[in-house]
């Protein structure tokens, strides 16, 4: 079977939370019983815990899943802060093989030269909805029809309505670009004000 098949793992916090573990071990079910057609992971998100300044969300699952045994290839990017920066750098990834801080992966590139790259999608089951809108449209050129796992976690009623307010937000940022990019600059600035950069 061809390895065409990429896992794109958006990003889930700093710590190894119960539901981290619980999100991390849906992704490592799903790519032991698939491995013999995913050709590489993508862990997705950068270090946006001010609390935490030297680890990023993808360092954080990367680790996870190759301390419990997955031999598939796990591509770590760490530029990350929203979900449409996991989207957007993932494209970019499966589109050139590589990523600044891995060897190139020629594996995959045959099939997104031939628009056949299969995509699944992993995220938190509260901003399904918001990946279910914006991957089609980011990885658009790839042709690839993402697959997407929303994976409940348990989260306060508080976070829940933060989480379900953005969502609606990011998506009305597809439409009007500036919303997006002022949202992206406010992200940036709070956590690297939080760190004293």
């Amino acid at each position: 079977m061809p390895r065409r098949e990429v896992l794109i793992v958006n990003g889930y916090g700093c710590t190894l939370t119960p539901d981290l573990k619980r999100y991390l071990d849906t992704v490592l079910a799903y790519a032991r019983s698939n491995r013999e057609r995913i050709a590489y992971i993508i862990c997705s998100g950068g270090f946006t815990d001010p609390e935490l300044p030297k680890i990023s969300e993808a360092d954080l699952m990367a680790d996870y899943l190759q301390a419990r045994g997955v031999k598939i290839p796990v591509m770590r990017e760490k530029n990350s802060y929203s979900t449409y920066d996991n989207l957007m750098h993932a494209r970019k990834i499966i589109r050139d093989g590589t990523t600044p801080s891995m060897a190139r992966n020629d594996m995959i590139l045959p099939y997104v030269e031939k628009k056949e790259v299969a995509v699944t999608i992993f995220c938190r089951a509260m901003v399904q909805r918001k990946v279910a809108f914006l991957a089609p449209r980011i990885l658009t050129k790839l042709r690839a029809r993402p697959i997407i796992f929303g994976v409940p976690t348990k989260e306060p009623v508080r976070s829940l309505l933060v989480h379900g307010i953005m969502n609606y937000v990011d998506i009305l940022g597809w439409y009007v670009p500036p919303l997006r990019r002022y949202k992206q600059r406010l992200q940036r600035k709070g956590i690297a004000h939080k760190i004293g950069v």
